[in-house]
């Protein structure tokens, strides 16, 4: 191997860690992992850094892919901590496999987005254009695929857009009622492409003291003016309805035995004794009491809601016959004076509730997921808005509430309460819990609404329209939190 050759292999080793490393910090400090969100400001650097000094767009490229793999790898590491699977036939150790596969499939996927943005930017980043163009066009590239459109199709999984860091900062991102998430993502990226450039114009300027006072004005009066104007919208109280909210968290693990049996009944007992004017409940993902027990049920909640002037939501799992045989959906119903209303689930977790069979090897679907999933569930035909007696609200379900286009056009068609029922009991790891809170703090705050959710065994929260938390219950007990928004 000749030295040049040797030479470029070390390069190109050094350029893929520093790629690495950069989607690392940026995984660990997502939601749920390391509280160390500043991090996202600079954890960028080294990958920009790589990007520029990539040979190729098609060097690039790999390096995005490096980067994009690990920056969601780390921030889904639960896909390793499920319930067991035995109730499906599925060992512990095959469990592991199947965990593997699904996320190797779906970090390799979202990491696709993310070659795309390596290579894009290396163009930018070797052509004539000024500075300030390369860095808004690398800022503007990140955002465009890693939020918009990673956010797109049956496959969408953006668990990771790097603004979800910010979610404990509420200062911060309080302008994202104007720039939106994929604003603050831009903003995040043009600040990491600028510090990557910023020692290269430090070793080609005469005037050292003075570049350093003028860059060091910049960066302070950038985050003083994010600070300024967040402490500012802080300051206001928030338009919220004047409702008194009743969120039920039953804490109830869906693998246990007597679920079947025992969840209907609390469901009428809690709505029956709740005072909340709304009453929350979580989602389901358990059919089993569904077939034989929901009649009974559903005209139980609805006689409770219509009697008592009580609006009523709840996660639960409709059967439909078809040729194919029964075809089900995971489904919010609306029980309400103004009548039972029902939505499906749009945006399905792919490999939870359907199968990409494009995406996996037929022995593998055959052998493996025909056991958990034989027949995919039914996928929702539009986005939902509700009129009920307490104004137009907005259900979606679970992984939704991650889909700021799917809010956005709920409360563009007049929502003005945001309902997401969840149920991450199937993940024994927490951090998915805080992932979803997060989530949801973004959603409040781009939409300017309130944002209620109800967890099977946690976290419930309502979360003002400016990102503040009215409530927020402990995880793993059972909880009726009665809350009154004013």
């Amino acid at each position: 191997m000749s030295d040049k050759l040797q030479k470029n292999n070390i390069k190109l080793i050094g350029l893929m860690l520093a790629s690495m490393i950069s989607g690392v910090i940026s995984g660990l400090v997502m939601p749920g992992i390391l509280p160390l969100g500043f991090l996202a400001w600079f954890s960028l650097i080294p990958f920009i850094i790589a990007l520029n000094k990539a040979t190729s767009p098609l060097i690039a490229a790999i390096l995005g892919l490096i980067f994009g793999f690990f920056i969601n790898g780390i921030s889904t590491f639960w896909f390793f901590d499920l319930w067991s699977l035995e109730w499906a036939g599925i060992s512990d150790s095959l469990k592991i496999f199947i965990s593997l596969f699904i996320w190797v499939i779906i970090n390799t996927w979202i990491g696709l987005f993310f070659a795309l943005f390596g290579f894009l930017s290396k163009l930018v980043l070797k052509s004539g254009a000024n500075l300030l163009i390369k860095i808004l066009a690398v800022g503007f590239l990140y955002a465009l695929l890693t939020d918009r459109l990673l956010c797109l199709g049956d496959l969408a999984f953006p668990w990771a857009m790097i603004e979800y860091t910010q979610y404990r900062y509420l200062e911060v991102i309080q302008i994202c009622k104007f720039i939106k998430g994929i604003g603050l993502s831009f903003l995040i990226i043009c600040f990491n492409t600028y510090f990557a450039f910023l020692n290269e114009l430090y070793k080609t300027t005469n005037n050292k003291i003075s570049f350093c006072l003028k860059h060091l004005l910049l960066i302070g009066f950038f985050f003083t003016s994010l600070f300024t104007y967040g402490c500012y919208s802080l300051s206001k109280t928030p338009n919220t309805k004047d409702l008194k909210i009743t969120i039920a968290q039953i804490n109830f693990p869906e693998h246990t035995s007597d679920y079947a049996t025992k969840v209907p009944s609390k469901y009428i007992k809690i709505a029956q004794n709740a005072k909340g004017s709304l009453i929350v409940f979580p989602e389901t993902t358990n059919a089993k009491w569904m077939d034989s027990n929901n009649r009974r049920l559903l005209a139980t909640l609805q006689n409770i809601a219509k009697n008592d002037q009580k609006t009523i939501i709840a996660g639960l799992w409709a059967a439909k016959q078809t040729g194919r045989g029964t075809i089900w959906a995971n489904d919010a119903f609306l029980f309400d004076s103004t009548g039972m209303k029902k939505y499906t689930k749009v945006q399905r977790v792919p490999f939870g509730e359907f199968i990409p069979r494009w995406a996996i090897p037929k022995i593998i679907e055959e052998k493996f997921f025909d056991k958990t999933l034989p027949i995919d569930l039914e996928k929702g035909k539009e986005i939902t808005v509700w009129e009920t007696s307490i104004g137009k609200v907005a259900p979606n379900i679970c992984y939704e509430i991650l889909f700021p286009n799917i809010i956005h056009k709920q409360v563009k068609s007049g929502a003005e309460i945001i309902v997401n029922i969840s149920n991450p009991d199937w993940i024994v790891n927490e951090s998915v819990k805080e992932q979803l809170f997060a989530f949801a703090t973004f959603r409040a705050i781009e939409n300017s609404k309130m944002v209620v959710s109800s967890m099977n065994t946690g976290r419930s929260f309502i979360i003002l329209p400016n990102g503040k938390t009215l409530y927020k219950a402990p995880t793993n007990v059972e909880v009726i939190g009665e809350i009154k928004t004013k």
